[in-house]
């Protein structure tokens, strides 16, 4: 049976970070992306924070959105990954062959008629008024964190975010998913897994699947109007590489509160019925996440 801490090195792998990107970007909304951009309309530059930056996924999925110069700091509080971060922005800036200059913890870009300058540092997303001056900041954004917080934990960050009228984006929020063709078990190890989510913690229980529902409800009691819209991934069987670390992850935390031998071995067995349909060609698997844009529009 696994121990948490081989979950956790797994879904905060540089790897996993890197292999989620493209999947991220194909299944953003483009809805709820141009209400975003357009709420920018005039700007000549911004200052955005963006929390659990992990590889600064929405650095390089944004920074060529924006027509005009940008500060990014990327707040992460795992040291590896922030480690990893602004040396993977080099090689996406070496791609991009744009000039650039870099030192500890700052990363200076020179693209086509604007610059972006990304600070790093590491930090809770819930002491974000004692990392950074939020009175020089336009927006706060984040991708794939806030099922990986308790409510509590939420509750303190927007309190932040509402004391300073920031308007929020947070993307890919996990809700459910859903394998085709499905077995009568999917269900079950879905339900284990998304139990795995919010087992209790010293933090407070992670919001999980019900992330989305409670972020809304919660940003509307202090003041934001919400918009959102649905940023699902499809991982078909020759995403090979993609399917094999959801398996896994799955596989890992429903390992990790079973009790039993037999409940291990059924599923080991329903894991190794996945992956041979997967080298049969024949599994996708559909993983529903919602984006949402909140802008403080009330006084509370």
């Amino acid at each position: 049976m696994s121990n948490n801490s081989n979950y956790s090195n797994l879904f905060n792998s540089l790897e996993w970070q890197l292999e989620r990107f493209p999947f991220d970007a194909i299944a953003r909304s483009r809805k709820v992306e141009k209400i975003f951009l357009n709420y920018f309309t005039g700007a000549t530059s911004l200052n955005i924070v963006d929390v659990g930056a992990g590889l600064a996924a929405n650095t390089r999925y944004y920074v060529e959105k924006f027509p005009f110069d940008q500060n990014w700091r990327l707040i992460e509080n795992d040291p590896v990954i922030l480690g990893g971060c602004l040396q993977t922005l080099v090689q996406w800036a070496k791609a991009q062959q744009w000039k650039y200059t870099l030192s500890k913890n700052e990363l200076k870009m020179y693209a086509p008629n604007k610059n972006i300058g990304v600070k790093v540092a590491r930090g809770s997303l819930m002491d974000l008024d004692k990392l950074i001056d939020l009175s020089t900041i336009n927006l706060i954004t984040a991708n794939a964190v806030f099922d990986l917080f308790s409510k509590d934990q939420f509750q303190t960050f927007i309190n932040i975010l509402a004391a300073q009228r920031l308007p929020l984006f947070t993307t890919l929020n996990y809700a459910s998913m859903v394998f085709e063709p499905q077995d009568f078990a999917d269900k079950k190890y879905i339900r284990l897994y998304e139990n795995h989510m919010i087992q209790p913690r010293k933090s407070g229980s992670k919001m999980g699947p019900f992330c989305s529902e409670n972020m809304i409800k919660d940003l509307e009691k202090v003041g934001y109007n919400i918009k959102t819209g649905s940023s699902d991934w499809l991982i078909k069987s020759e995403n090979g590489n993609m399917m094999n670390y959801l398996l896994r992850f799955m596989q890992v935390a429903i390992g990790e509160i079973l009790k039993s031998k037999i409940e291990l071995n059924q599923l080991e067995q329903w894991i190794s019925t996945k992956k041979q349909i997967v080298k049969d060609g024949r599994l996708s698997l559909k993983v529903h996440h919602l984006d949402i844009w909140g802008q403080k529009t009330t006084i509370q």
